[in-house]
């Protein structure tokens, strides 16, 4: 391994990672993928061979990095200080790390990102930022994301009421891929800039790209230093041997192969998001045709039973922080499979956006699937367009039956149980009888502090009582995310899902512009919720939807007590 892995308790593995490395390089897989053989992962090159422009990201956006300078300078001059970016999954995550990391004592702009439509996210950002002295971005490849797009429209619209029509366009940006519906929007309504991506980048592999470095620029980072440690991982990752992206990908596909497919995921706080892109990039990407590798992103962890067999531990930071040193060792000396990946200083995380596009390149021909498409991610959508063209039809949401089994918690089937602690509980032995399982909390809940606070509190204390590896999501962000594997994978994972009774205001206008509107922000995060429940039951996955009809914070104390 090269000296960027440092590998602890990999002896098991050893022989087998070597023997599959050696395959690998006898059939010249590095040299495929560089020379972008689509053949390396599928006979069939479609969504393969239009999906390998990433490779090239770091020297293609070096050309670009005087016009992304150039584009934040001009912003001084009126008096912006806050930037909005609207986005999900790919177009959003990297956006989320940059901004989320200081590298300055003063950033020149605040840089935020929306990627829910929860009517208290939306209302939050509206009654916040002063639209006189916000940049509004919408970001997204496709330029049809449901939610971007009905942002967007909020957003447009509450900025044209304030500043009035002649300054609104200046207001906003969009960054796209070229001839999508959104570049149509942005250049009718004259809006300030359009950046225009490569489509040959899929946008989980985009950071690299505008979709990463826009927000990378204005958020403070010195984006011509972070192309550059990318492009020095990019040459790492041609060579023959010490090839990091090969290595750290030879070790994900044989690890998944072998059973060992959870994946920790451990970062200091600071750097948290990073992590949440790397569970977009491996999840989406791995997670189908029945297989997958599960990440799960958290702080430092030491042994305990629930990470006993099939998992492993990898763990980024900065050389010389040796904050979690300890913790570190406990893990190492416990026996867990542990890679270590030191980096010089911030800027390094280029590198790490090309050196995780590429292991997980390799991961992907390991485990025979194609990680560039996303097949099972369309059936929630579908479900959830459904749904809202049936309110538009008949004025509701063609909802499950449900019961209300006890004050402010209502079921919907199909559950199992007389009282919600006998629910849960055979929910919980369900799960635990299932080899290899986990169990995802997906949250359809405004992300405020004490939620969030109470939702860690819940999947410690699921993971106390069953034992098994808990993850969490905010919906409808993780759709975009993990979603895929949820549907994709071999079918081990166990839903719970969150949903609250959604405030009524806030309508989402039909256009830009437009006074009309078909449907509030209440509405389109209910049909995401039930969409994506109603996918997942047709995957034949397991699912205990949990509606608090009243009182989300008293909701989740009782679901805390039951455990």
């Amino acid at each position: 391994m090269p000296e960027s892995l440092i590998l602890h308790n990999f002896q098991k593995f050893a022989p087998k990672i070597e023997k599959l490395s050696r395959g690998l390089k006898e059939n010249n897989i590095v040299k495929r993928i560089w020379a972008k053989d689509y053949t390396v992962w599928n006979d069939d090159p479609n969504e393969i061979s239009s999906r390998l422009g990433w490779l090239d990201s770091p020297e293609r956006m070096e050309s670009r990095i005087s016009e992304i300078m150039e584009f934040a300078k001009n912003l001084n001059s009126d008096r912006i200080s806050d930037v909005l970016l609207m986005g999900m999954g790919g177009s959003s995550l990297a956006a989320e790390f940059f901004g989320s990391v200081k590298v300055k004592d003063k950033p020149r702009f605040r840089l935020r990102v929306i990627n829910s439509t929860h009517p208290g996210v939306v209302k939050k950002y509206y009654e916040n930022l002063d639209p006189s002295k916000t940049l509004y971005i919408a970001s997204t490849k496709s330029g049809g994301t449901v939610e971007t797009i009905s942002l967007l429209k909020f957003f447009y619209n509450s900025t044209l009421d304030r500043l009035g029509k002649e300054n609104t366009g200046n207001r906003f940006v969009a960054i796209t891929d070229p001839g999508s519906g959104l570049e149509k929007i942005a250049r009718e309504n004259r809006f300030r800039e359009i950046f225009l991506g490569d489509p040959e980048v899929g946008g989980r592999f985009s950071a690299l790209s505008y979709f990463g470095l826009v927000p990378a620029a204005l958020s403070g980072w010195d984006i011509s230093l972070l192309l550059e440690r990318a492009r020095m991982m990019s040459v790492e990752c041609k060579r023959e041997e010490n090839n990091p992206g090969f290595s750290l990908g030879a070790l994900l596909g044989c690890l998944a192969l072998e059973g060992v497919n959870k994946l920790l995921v451990s970062l200091p706080g600071r750097f948290e998001m990073f992590g949440a892109w790397i569970e977009q990039l491996v999840a989406e990407s791995t997670g189908k045709d029945g297989k997958g590798i599960l990440p799960i992103i958290s702080g430092y962890i030491e042994k305990s039973p629930i990470y006993a067999d099939g998992a492993y531990l990898v763990n980024l930071k900065i050389r010389g922080d040796n904050t979690h040193d300890g913790a570190l060792g406990k893990s190492a000396q416990s026996g867990i499979p542990l890679v270590r990946i030191d980096l010089d200083d911030i800027y390094d995380f280029g590198g790490q956006f090309f050196l995780w596009g590429f292991a997980t390149a390799v991961a992907g021909h390991i485990l025979g699937i194609n990680p560039f498409n996303q097949p099972d991610v369309e059936s929630a959508k579908s479900a959830a367009r459904e749904m809202v063209s049936s309110y538009k039809y008949e004025g509701k949401l063609p909802e499950p039956e449900s019961i209300t089994i006890e004050k402010n918690i209502d079921l919907y089937e199909p559950y199992s149980g007389n009282t919600l602690d006998s629910v849960l509980e055979r929910f919980i032995a369900k799960a635990k009888s299932v080899t290899g399982s986990y169990i995802s909390i997906q949250a359809y809940l405004d992300p405020i502090e004490k939620v969030k606070d109470l939702l860690d509190e819940l999947k410690a204390k699921i993971e106390g009582k069953s034992k098994l590896p808990v993850t969490l999501g905010f919906g409808p962000g993780y759709l975009h995310s993990t979603g895929q594997l949820h549907k994709g994978d071999s079918g081990s994972g166990f839903f719970i899902q969150l949903m609250e009774n959604y405030e009524p205001g806030l309508i989402i206008p039909d256009n830009l512009g437009s006074q009309e509107g078909s449907i509030t922000f209440g509405t389109l995060i209910k049909a995401q919720c039930i969409g994506d429940r109603k996918a997942l039951l047709q995957a034949q996955r397991n699912v205990l939807s949990i509606r608090f009809n009243a009182d989300t914070i008293k909701g989740l104390e009782r679901l805390i007590s039951i455990f």
